[in-house]
């Protein structure tokens, strides 16, 4: 409750099955190591992510490949095929329409999206 999270889950493994703490003892234990846990770790806000699939031609495939890997988005599956590349990314939301606006830019290149 006090680190401010939402969405979020804990999963704790026993190593001994036994009753000997009693079900408020179980849950301090389980809430001592949550907190634990908490504190030792590297929290990384949420940011939702958009996915966009479009087609490039060969000569656009590496300044495509340049952009995302730029702007640290996750290329998740790229098939290439006589003419060029059909790519799957997904890119923060915000960046997605930034590179919106650059991929439109290269539609007269035979950059298209699908």
């Amino acid at each position: 409750r006090g680190a401010e999270l939402i969405n979020t889950s804990v999963f704790i493994v026993r190593y001994f099955g036994g009753i000997k703490l009693g079900t408020g003892g179980l849950v301090r234990a389980y809430s001592s190591a949550t907190n634990a846990a908490i504190d030792e770790a590297t929290l990384i806000p949420f940011e939702p992510k958009v996915k966009i699939s479009f087609f490039s031609p060969y000569p656009l495939v590496q300044r495509c490949e340049y952009w995302i890997e730029k702007e640290e988005g996750e290329i998740l599956s790229r098939i290439f095929d006589s003419k060029g590349a059909i790519w799957e990314v997904s890119l923060v939301k915000m960046l997605a329409e930034e590179f919106r606006a650059y991929a439109s830019s290269l539609e007269h290149e035979g950059l298209y999206f699908l």
